[in-house]
């Protein structure tokens, strides 16, 4: 099944069941978030990146605390539009179906295009996501992988699809006004990439992310907080370790 435009081929998530997804794929995923076998493998700028292996993958886990309101923070994060602002890897990011929205559980299908990196060397990849939003004590759980859904779409620049395995977010308010935030990333971005290189440049990447969330917050938030942390590109640099 391919995706063409917004609302066309509903077919596309007809098989996909909501219940499941909440009764075993987002309880891996915040297992996964809060377990003690994660090593730390970067801390820069407020911002530290641990890794663990899953399945015979290494994922990734990003965590900072941000020194703005929750609802900015979680708004930069979650909405599409306004999550291509500040990062600029992303050529497209777009819902392309919502599944169902109420107060407790918002599910939709997400198309991400990745833009070509290393000098064109690695090509553009597609992510075509279910993505699964829950309210949590004191903030919101986010559940993301990827679904089977035919070829890429724009095959004149799109050569490769890559593969989320179950991924997330989870965002919550700090008793200080600051914001926490942690982001588990494992994917596959498939193709000929040497796996080494990934696991390489992948830290860096996302402290260099989260610094630029820092950035279009600071200049974009209804209101920063004074406490927490001054993670961001414009502070100076912290501790800076590697394995």
């Amino acid at each position: 099944m391919s995706i063409t435009n917004k609302g066309d081929n509903l077919e596309i998530f007809a098989g996909i069941d909501v219940q499941q997804l909440l009764e075993t794929e987002l309880p891996s995923v915040l297992t996964l978030v809060s377990s003690s076998s994660w090593s730390k493998v970067t801390h820069k700028n407020d911002v530290t990146v641990s890794k663990q292996t899953v399945d015979g993958r290494t994922a990734f886990l990003t965590s900072s605390i941000l020194p703005f309101a929750y609802e900015d923070v979680l708004r930069a994060v979650v909405d599409t539009q306004e999550h291509k602002f500040y990062d600029n890897a992303i050529l497209s990011y777009d819902v392309v179906q919502v599944i169902c929205e109420d107060e407790s559980c918002k599910a939709d299908i997400v198309r991400l295009v990745s833009a070509p990196a290393a000098r064109g060397m690695i090509s553009a990849r597609e992510f075509i996501d279910v993505r699964l939003m829950v309210p949590i004590e004191d903030g919101l759980a986010v559940m993301q992988r990827s679904i089977e859904c035919g070829p890429v779409q724009d095959s004149d620049e799109i050569t490769v699809r890559g593969w989320t395995f179950p991924s997330g977010s989870i965002i919550r308010r700090r008793a200080d006004g600051t914001t926490e935030i942690d982001e588990l990333v494992n994917t596959d971005l498939r193709g000929n990439i040497p796996v080494w290189l990934i696991n390489k440049t992948l830290p860096s990447v996302r402290c260099s992310l989260h610094g630029k969330l820092f950035d279009y917050l600071a200049g974009n938030s209804a209101s920063a907080s004074s406490g927490g942390s001054s993670s961001g590109n414009s502070s100076s640099e912290g501790e800076a370790e590697s394995e």
